[in-house]
C-alpha cells in the first residue's frame, strides 16, 4: 500500500514538472516569436525608408536627364543656327 502511494506520488511530481516544463518551453517561444514579429516590423519601416529615399533619388535623376536633354537640344539648336548663319541664310 505504502509502494502505490510513493508512486503515485511519484507520477504526480513527474506530471507537474513535465506540464512545467511544458508550459516553460510554450512561454519561451511565445517570447521568440515576438522577437521575430518585432524584427519583421523593423525591416519592414526600414523597406519603407529606401523606398522612400529610391524614390527621392529617381525624382533627382529624373531632373538631371531633362537637364541634361535641354542642354542637348540647346547646343544642338545652337549648332544648326551658326551654321546656317555661316552659311548665309
Amino acid at each position: 500500500m505504502r509502494n502505490g502511494i510513493k508512486i503515485l506520488i511519484a507520477l504526480f511530481f513527474i506530471i507537474i514538472s513535465f506540464s512545467l516544463g511544458q508550459y516553460l518551453n510554450i512561454i519561451k517561444i511565445n517570447d521568440d516569436m515576438n522577437q521575430y514579429k518585432n524584427e519583421i516590423d523593423s525591416l519592414k519601416s526600414e523597406n519603407s525608408h529606401l523606398k522612400d529615399s529610391t524614390s527621392i533619388l529617381q525624382n533627382h535623376i529624373d531632373s538631371i536627364l531633362k537637364i541634361n536633354t535641354i542642354g542637348i537640344c540647346g547646343g544642338n539648336v545652337g549648332k544648326i543656327l551658326s551654321i546656317k548663319k555661316a552659311k548665309g541664310f
